[in-house]
This record gives C-alpha cells, sequence and structure tokens, in this order.
C-alpha cells in the first residue's frame, strides 16, 4: 500500500530484515553483594576467549588492578580487603570493550 502525502511516499513494504543480535561483552558476578567485612569473590565469563584486564575502581576514581592480560573464556579473583564503600568492577578487554558491575563493601 502506497500513500502520497504532501509529495512524501509512504510505504508498508518490508524492504530489507537484519538479524544482527548484539553479542554480549562479559558477564560479571560478585559475591557476596553486599560483602560484609571479608574478602568477595569475582567471576568473568566470555562466549568467546579474550585478552582482558579485571580492576576495581572506588568513589573516588582511583583504580585497583585484580588482573592484568590474562586470556581465556572465564575466570575467578579473590576481591582484595576493601574499606567499606561503593566500587565498580570494570572489565576491559585488548578489543576495547568496557563491562562494569557496582558493588557494596560494608563493615
Amino acid at each position: 500500500m502506497l500513500v502520497r502525502e504532501n509529495y512524501i511516499t509512504i510505504s508498508n513494504k518490508i524492504t530489507s530484515v537484519t538479524t544482527d543480535q548484539p553479542t554480549f561483552l562479559a558477564t560479571i558476578a560478585i559475591f557476596p553483594n553486599p560483602i560484609i567485612s571479608g574478602e568477595g569473590i569475582i567471576r568473568v565469563n566470555f562466549a568467546q576467549t579474550e585478552r582482558y584486564n579485571v580492576s576495581i575502581i572506588n568513589t573516588l576514581g582511583q583504580e585497583i588492578p585484580i588482573i592484568e592480560n590474562q586470556i581465556g573464556l572465564h575466570g575467578e579473583y579473590r576481591l582484595p580487603l576493601l574499606s567499606q564503600g561503593v566500587y565498580s568492577c570494570v572489565v576491559r578487554t585488548a578489543r576495547g570493550e568496557v563491562t562494569t558491575l557496582g558493588f557494596i563493601v560494608m563493615e
């Protein structure tokens, strides 16, 4: 069906369909969350083998490296003892993709 309105042609005919699905960069799990008076665990999983870095960033923007230049599909890392506060876990791949997850540390 074609409709002409003010010299603009509007059509309901489908001309193309794309099936590109967005791929997830990484999944991050931190537990327990919140972390209470102790250490936590970070788990990272990828859909394909990646070279990646994992770090923690506090509310002041200070970065604490957890692991650098790791290669693999998944990893599990212990968090260092952190003071009470709000943090972000950041996973960066060698391709420049970034995934973050926030978590809380309580005393």
